[in-house]
């Protein structure tokens, strides 16, 4: 039982959008609170000058204002940093610590928004935790929801079997922010793709001749594309490399040197992207043989 429990804590989870895209799940936050808040219409709020309408805006846009710099600040911290290797229990954690700093902040936001009276003890504090994650979880159990089919145990197999079909039929449609650039490709094309400015170059081997194309696009927005095939990552803030086509690696723990298939010129992996590239490396190395034998 400890060990299917423990399994289900280190699957592999998608990261919630909420802490993905903070500018974007921000307001959806803010939005959703006042909204349930306004309808719950909650007793323990004090109404000063303000109508109950108005004091849960304030506290609401508040909460939305100071989660951005608040999820960013946690993303910096190594255990929440990287959604590539987000799991069930990096989900939880952060939510966890997000709604309780989000209680304390509400509990100093008392002190402005709503009338004089005696705070300074456990009661008002505990409370203001208490309150802040009875409202403030539904927004981010909402889209954790929509990710349960994860957590099921055939999921992912299941999942890598679509995915390789798919990608062996259809291709890869890629969007840009001009529309008129968009990319499309089959994976078995795909050799890299690299960073500049604001712009994204795709080298791709078609009929046996390197060809470039180049949309305007974030690379980021390109990585969470391409996400779906396991087999495409992330290198370097620079590079998107096709593990398939990886000849040989050097280097140590500073960094690697990528060579590929029919380019002259070795690719780097960084130091803080090591970890998950030799992962990734190695089940595709295993992948591969397995399927040779």
């Amino acid at each position: 039982m400890s060990n299917r429990f423990f399994t289900l804590l280190n699957r592999q989870f998608p990261q919630n959008y909420i802490i993905r895209k903070p500018l974007f799940g921000a307001p959806f936050v803010s939005f959703f609170c006042f909204v349930f808040a306004v309808l719950y219409h909650p007793e323990f709020t004090r109404y000063g000058e303000y109508s109950h309408a108005v004091t849960m805006g304030i506290y609401c846009f508040s909460i939305g204002l100071i989660l951005i710099p608040l999820i960013a600040l946690l993303k910096q911290i190594p255990f929440f940093s990287g959604k590539q290797e987000w799991t069930f229990i990096k989900e939880i954690s952060i939510e966890v610590v997000i709604l309780f700093l989000m209680g304390v902040y509400v509990y100093f936001m008392a002190f402005i928004v709503e009338p004089p009276a005696d705070r300074w003890n456990f009661d008002s504090f505990s409370d203001s935790i208490i309150n802040t994650f009875r409202i403030g979880v539904l927004p981010y159990l909402f889209f954790s929801v929509l990710n349960y089919k994860h957590l099921l145990p055939d999921y992912k197999s299941a999942n890598s079997e679509t995915v390789n079909d798919k990608t062996e039929e259809f291709k890869i449609e890629i969007d840009s922010t001009l529309k008129k650039d968009n990319l499309s490709f089959l994976p078995s094309e795909f050799l890299y793709a690299e960073s500049n400015g604001n712009y994204v170059s795709f080298y791709l081997n078609q009929n046996d001749k390197i060809r470039k194309k180049t949309i305007r696009n974030s690379m980021s927005n390109v990585e969470e594309q391409l996400s779906d095939i396991e087999y495409f990552v992330r290198s370097h803030r620079a590079f998107i490399v096709n593990l398939k086509m990886v000849t040989q690696k050097q280097g140590n723990a500073s960094g690697y040197r990528l060579s590929m298939q029919g380019v002259s010129f070795e690719l780097p992996v960084s130091r803080q992207n090591i970890a998950f590239f030799d992962k990734k490396y190695e089940q595709i190395c295993l992948c591969n043989s397995d399927i040779s034998n």
